[in-house]
């Protein structure tokens, strides 16, 4: 079985939709929502629309909320750490499963146990734009790979420095730099606990952008990366995500975690 660890801060209105993708999926039997520290008001607006949408799910919902903002790094971490289950599934509130991804978890099934890190062959990027009426919406689809590929820290390496043909054939300007700070991955709750252990326990790391962080954890202790052809998810951009609101820090972190990648 798995869980769904998913994050939150200030997100309770995408949260519904983010939790819908999970109705009649028989793999999963818990999510893990922990939020980062937003206010009372907010947290209470989560709890509500959790509600909203509990009666379509059979599992289990449990919220948890940080005392004070630790940053999107630690509060996956805590989300992933609360979970019950061995097999995770770590997305973040604002981005939602595709439909056609519901049979991923089955499939999985003949590659236990997770060693990997699994990450999306293909990502939705849905662009949201608020002016005075509503919200202007445009979606494009990033093929990252048509196979399932594996990929250990030396071809990790090559393919960051474009030493290696690219595994994304759509568009090599996207280039495995990309890849990497997708995020919303598949994997063993331990493996990660354990690998990521030393970001958590930091106080000094740039951890602003949490995917960048996690793929060097990962790589620098040994872990491999999978791409899976067949995994996919509705990944939103809008005013509030953290590129955006936090943009410069979070571009000198993904700079700081891709050189410690190179120098592994």
């Amino acid at each position: 079985m798995y869980s769904v660890a998913i994050p939150t801060y200030y997100s309770s209105k995408h949260i519904m939709q983010c939790l819908s993708g999970f109705v009649n999926i028989p793999e999963i039997n818990e999510v893990i929502i922990n939020d980062d520290g937003s206010s009372k008001e907010e947290y209470k607006n989560l709890n509500r629309n959790v509600i909203k949408v509990q009666k379509k799910l059979d599992f289990e919902i449990k919220i948890f909320k940080n005392k004070t903002n630790l940053g999107s790094f630690k509060n996956k971490y805590l989300a992933v750490s609360r979970c019950t289950n061995k097999n995770i599934y770590q997305i973040d509130s604002d981005n939602y499963l595709n439909n056609n991804s519901k049979n991923i978890f089955k499939y999985l099934e003949r590659k236990k146990p997770l060693k990997n890190l699994f990450l999306p062959g293909s990502v939705f990027m849905v662009f949201e734009k608020k002016n005075f009426i509503r919200t202007k919406k445009s979606i494009n689809k990033i093929i990252i790979s048509q196979n399932d590929v594996e990929v250990n820290i030396g071809c990790a390496k090559s393919l960051l420095l474009q030493k290696t043909k690219s595994i994304i054939p759509v568009n090599d300007q996207i280039g495995f730099k990309w890849l990497l700070s997708v995020g919303n991955a598949i994997f063993d709750k331990n493996l990660y606990l354990d690998n990521l252990e030393e970001g958590y326990n930091s106080i000094e790391l740039p951890l602003q952008h949490c995917s960048m962080a996690l793929s060097y954890f990962w790589l620098k202790n040994g872990g491999n990366i999978e791409i899976i052809k067949d995994m996919s998810h509705y990944h939103r951009v809008h005013d509030k995500s953290i590129v955006k609101t936090d943009g410069d820090n979070t571009k000198i972190s993904a700079d700081y975690f891709y050189n410690k990648i190179l120098k592994i």
